[in-house]
Order: structure tokens, then C-alpha cells, then sequence
């Protein structure tokens, strides 16, 4: 299985949609760009207080990628 983008992810590797495929699948990952760093320049470009909530976000994603 191939998932595209990290907002998808969270969908495939919940119990119910692997326990209904019966068994163990390889998980291919395939970022076509970096989400957070995308919040993280949207942080560097807007004032406060959206440039903190962007900044928050992007490095709680990071973190997740």
C-alpha cells in the first residue's frame, strides 16, 4: 500500500483498516513535499498571533513526518 501525503496517513495505520485487510501490509510512504516546513514558512511570513499557531503546527508535524 502507498500512501501520498501525511494528512492520509493517519487513516491507514488505524487498527480497523489493517485488521480488515487480514494480516500484516508493507506501508510505502511517499511525501511529495514536507507539510511542516510548509506551515513553518507560512510562520515566517504572518504576525502574531497566526505566526505562532503556524510555527506550533509545523513543528508538531515535523514530528509526525
Amino acid at each position: 500500500m502507498i500512501c501520498f501525503s501525511s494528512p492520509m496517513a493517519q487513516y491507514l495505520l488505524e487498527d480497523d483498516f489493517i485488521a480488515t485487510k487480514g494480516g500484516y501490509m508493507r506501508l510505502i510512504m511517499d511525501f511529495c513535499d514536507v507539510d511542516s516546513d510548509k506551515w513553518v514558512q507560512y510562520a515566517g511570513k504572518t504576525k502574531f498571533p497566526l505566526n505562532a499557531l503556524y510555527k506550533n503546527e509545523g513543528l508538531r508535524l515535523l514530528r509526525y513526518e
